[in-house]
């Protein structure tokens, strides 16, 4: 399986002046590293490769998988699948649209098993900074803030570290 990330979240969690107030600057002649830093955050959290597991702000992403499987498990919690293809020898790309939900993130193929597919799916907790939960806009802020006053240090600040847990995904 590969994911590519085709839509990007058309915003971050949290906003340049909200990390400014927690940097406790004033002007704006550090935006572009405060900027930086949120971008840094959100990336360590944030779509198929962040630590959480699961996606932000809405964004979609295309799922290619060599052997498409009767059952589809979703990468993220509380995706959808937007629009798919299989690959026909005969025909070429066929549209589909998986037949069912069998639980959250879980879908029945209704036609192509066993055959090359692409898979475009939407994930996130909406599209806008207000759907994302506080807890986790407070530990962007915080992460921000501690890279921002601690510049040579890169690590992840253990109070971010408990306000991301109940929103990580683990798997089994």
């Amino acid at each position: 399986m590969r994911m590519t990330l085709v839509v990007p979240p058309a915003d971050l969690p949290v906003s340049l002046s909200e990390a400014r107030k927690q940097c406790r600057v004033d002007h704006d002649g550090e935006d572009d590293l405060i900027t930086a830093y949120v971008e840094a955050a959100v990336s360590h959290l944030d779509g198929y490769r962040g630590i959480l597991g699961r996606c932000l702000i809405t964004q979609d992403w295309r799922m290619d998988l060599a052997c498409l499987p009767a059952v589809l498990r979703l990468p993220f919690p509380d995706a959808v699948v937007v629009a798919a293809t299989f690959t026909d020898a005969a025909a070429g790309a066929i549209a589909w649209l998986p037949h069912e939900s069998l639980a959250p993130s879980v879908w029945r193929a209704s036609a192509g098993w066993g055959r090359p597919a692409s898979v475009i799916i939407r994930a996130g907790f909406g599209p806008a900074a207000e759907d994302v939960p506080r807890a986790l806009q407070v530990a962007i802020l915080q992460v921000v803030g501690h890279w921002y006053d601690n510049r040579a240090a890169g690590d992840f600040p253990g109070s971010a570290e408990a306000l991301i847990s109940p929103f990580r995904m683990r798997r089994i």
